[in-house]
């Protein structure tokens, strides 16, 4: 990734869901992987909707 600029952004980002999708052994699995993490996504937006928060972490100030 070093050969890009965003190379390092695009790590720090996404580092705990590539590790998520490196446990994966099958095609079966990778679907699975992506269908959990998406829910948890979605469970953690309602979450904080429902706290008053913005549902979307990444458009607002707050520090989690």
């Amino acid at each position: 990734m070093s050969k890009f600029a965003w190379g390092d952004s695009f790590w720090k980002l996404n580092q705990h869901l590539i590790e998520r999708y490196l446990t994966c052994h099958t095609a079966e699995d990778i679907i699975e992987m992506q269908e959990r993490i998406q829910e948890e996504l979605e469970q953690e937006a309602r979450e904080r909707k429902a706290d008053g928060r913005s549902p979307f972490p990444c458009l607002s100030r707050e520090v989690d």
